[in-house]
């Protein structure tokens, strides 16, 4: 009997997996892929930051910014305000001490040695001048008459018996019109024209006396 022949096997066709297909079809592997994403992703995130990083405003705030016109003001200050400079320190030569100043009794005559003034004492003829404390009585009051005398209570100022030496006695005596009689005023002295001597006290409360005329405080008066 005649062996029937077995028909020839066929084999199927291995089935290919999607992955395997896609790698046989050039697709990438999916760590491969999922590399490749993440890096896309971290340059995104800094090109991100690089473009923030440019469109932040660093200028100055607007507080802190100076408008124009504040500027030329600062600038016109600053112009006009003159340089801080050292003047330079001199030396001043000492000056004279003063007299003292007294307040002087309207119409007499101050002695300021003594601080006190010229004083016809008891006002009769024949009274020596004497200085007293200045009172502003009548008696230290002088007034300059044409005739060139100096009058106190209508006494003239006399140098007594009409002497011309130094040390005569200068009083208060009638007014007679001689010549031991004319006195005048000269600066802050008192001076005699006959003698050619100055009214002054050799010292304190002593009488009135005709004497050289050299600047001594004790022949110096002022008026009052």
């Amino acid at each position: 009997m005649a062996r029937r022949s077995q028909p020839p096997v066929q084999h199927q066709p291995a089935t290919v997996s999607s992955g395997a297909a896609g790698a046989g079809r050039g697709f990438w592997p999916l760590a491969t892929r999922a590399r490749i994403i993440g890096s896309g992703v971290a340059v995104a995130c800094l090109a991100g930051a690089a473009l923030t990083f440019t469109l932040v405003d660093f200028s100055p705030s607007p507080a802190a910014r100076v408008r124009p016109e504040n500027q030329a003001a600062t600038r016109a200050v600053a112009s006009s305000t003159p340089a801080h400079t050292t003047k330079p320190t001199t030396t001043r030569s000492p000056s004279p001490s003063p007299r003292p100043t007294q307040g002087v009794p309207n119409g007499a005559l101050l002695n300021p040695g003594t601080g006190k003034c010229l004083s016809g004492s008891a006002g009769s003829d024949g009274t020596p001048l004497i200085l007293a404390p200045c009172d502003g009585s009548p008696n230290q009051k002088r007034d300059v008459a044409a005739d060139g005398t100096i009058r106190t209570l209508g006494l003239c100022y006399d140098a007594a018996w009409g002497a011309t030496a130094p040390g005569t006695i200068v009083q208060l005596a009638n007014c007679r019109g001689n010549p031991a009689q004319q006195f005048a005023l000269r600066g802050d002295t008192i001076h005699s024209k006959q003698a050619d001597l100055c009214v002054g006290a050799a010292r304190d409360g002593a009488e009135i006396r005709l004497l050289p005329c050299d600047g001594a405080a004790s022949k110096t008066f002022n008026r009052g």
